[in-house]
């Protein structure tokens, strides 16, 4: 952010610096500055491939799906040969529930670069959890993997997939390669939480799943997990507590 301050010092014309800060403030979750610098950007420089496809990222994580996919089909238009661009139109189109579409975008980021390995995970993605095509996703899922042996998320994405496939013996397998390896990755533990409330493993589940919500506080799916083995206990304001933590929003006081 500094080095973007001082970008635009020298040159307060430059849609990259103006970019940057956006990229910035998105990966802050401050949305409303984040469209306010990017469209800045454009206005600087419509033709600016990134500041469209940062702009359509920001908007979707806003929750603003289709403002979202103009500005990523933009990007697609002038950078058709960038691969995280393909993938950023791809998922405006899942989140449009547009799944074939994003399917083939999916595919076409693997014609660009077949050893991209986000790629082929996007698309064993969309093929299981929303084309019910798991026979496809499975291979697709693998060869992410094998592609980037060293990435917590893959060995957790796989381990999903299996695990959703009822194969726990493979699931775990994996868990615990990654446990291992990574033992305090947010994809690793929500992995192990998930596998041992399966199992019935309530201290597991509980010990990964604040793992994760130290991690990441509004994780939905760790919090999920521990709500649940707080009802069993017959302890429902721990859960309502962590919730109101998390979601203060949402909760009346």
């Amino acid at each position: 952010e500094q080095a973007a301050s001082q970008a635009l010092a020298l040159d307060p014309g430059l849609a990259e610096a103006w970019t940057s800060k956006g990229g910035i403030a998105t990966s802050r979750s401050a949305y409303a500055q984040a469209e306010e610098l990017l469209r800045r950007a454009i206005e600087l420089n419509p033709n600016y491939a990134t500041a469209h496809h940062w702009l359509g990222a920001a908007l979707m994580e806003d929750g603003r799906p289709q403002e979202g996919l103009v500005h990523s089909e933009r990007a697609a238009q002038l950078d058709p040969l960038s691969v995280i661009v393909q993938l950023n139109l791809g998922y405006a189109l899942e989140l449009l529930g547009r799944f074939d579409d994003a399917a083939a975008r999916y595919d076409r980021a693997i014609q660009i670069d077949p050893a991209s390995a986000s790629a082929y995970r996007r698309l064993a993605e969309v093929n299981a959890y929303a084309r019910n095509r798991y026979d496809e996703a499975l291979p697709l899922q693998q060869r992410a993997l094998a592609l980037d042996p060293g990435s917590p998320l893959l060995h957790g994405m796989l381990a999903w997939l299996w695990f959703d496939l009822g194969d726990l013996e493979q699931a775990r397998e994996l868990q615990a390669t990654a446990l291992v390896r990574w033992p305090d990755s947010l994809w690793t533990n929500s992995l192990a939480a998930s596998v041992a409330a399966a199992l019935g493993d309530d201290a597991a589940a509980e010990r990964h799943g604040g793992k994760v919500l130290a991690l990441l506080p509004r994780e939905v799916f760790a919090l999920g997990i521990l709500a649940s083995i707080d009802l069993r206990r017959g302890t429902p304001q721990h859960a309502r507590s962590r919730y109101a933590s998390a979601f203060p929003e949402l909760l009346d006081p």
